[in-house]
């Protein structure tokens, strides 16, 4: 994590370098949007072999216009500031922020896996529904 005024194109290779540091990541492809284009970063990704696809407007378009990969982080991130701590409590400390923001994601996973679980009665083929005498 970086400060406020440092802009992501030009904190990402340090942060590419600190996040495959730890053993076990592995990171093949990622979509950046056309800030994210340097010599610097363009270096960090080919020195650990992930390919990098921008994600460009047609040429003409004006406007808002949903494009493909893009609307992920923000949906990501409109998901996780669901979270109470995140949105109102503000961490003095960036690694405990760091793990908030972990918390969140690790609380939000089940929650949709769950979503997807069948729930009684109404999405199990066999049971009926009791009605109360």
């Amino acid at each position: 994590m970086t400060t406020a005024d440092v802009h992501d194109a030009k904190a990402a290779p340090a942060l590419l370098e600190t996040f495959m540091d730890h053993s076990g990541r592995l990171l093949k492809l990622v979509w950046v949007d056309r800030a994210y284009q340097g010599p610097a970063l363009a270096e960090a990704f080919a020195r650990h072999g992930v390919r990098v696809e921008v994600v460009r407007r047609l040429d003409g378009q004006h406007g808002f216009v949903v494009l493909a990969r893009r609307w992920v982080v923000e949906r990501t991130l409109s998901q996780l500031f669901r979270s109470r701590r995140l949105n109102r409590d503000h961490e003095r400390r960036l690694d405990h922020h760091a793990q908030m923001v972990c918390w969140a994601a690790v609380i939000r996973l089940p929650r949709r896996l769950a979503a997807d679980a069948p729930r009684w009665p109404e999405k199990r083929p066999g049971r009926l529904l009791r009605t109360r005498a």
